[in-house]
């Protein structure tokens, strides 16, 4: 029967190799990903751009904006 510390030596060097995994993985996709940006000629800004864009927050509004009135009465101008 395998011993504790032989058990967590194995859970380690799993550990490591898995992490090599994700590395390599990821290196790929990164490629990949800039491989298509040049090829359409996308930005680092243009895809900021987008993604501010996309989830409907900009930092103005993520701030908010204090005192800014929520209603405004047309007719009187009162808010």
């Amino acid at each position: 029967m395998a011993t504790l510390e032989a058990i967590q030596a194995r859970i380690k060097k799993l550990e490591a190799q898995a992490q090599a995994l994700k590395a390599k993985a990821a290196s790929g996709v990164i490629k990949q990903i800039h491989d298509l940006m040049a090829h359409h000629e996308i930005s680092i800004d243009d895809v900021a751009g987008f993604v501010g864009k996309a989830s409907g927050k900009t930092k103005a509004n993520a701030v908010g904006k204090a005192g800014s009135a929520k209603y405004v009465d047309p007719q009187t101008g009162a808010s």
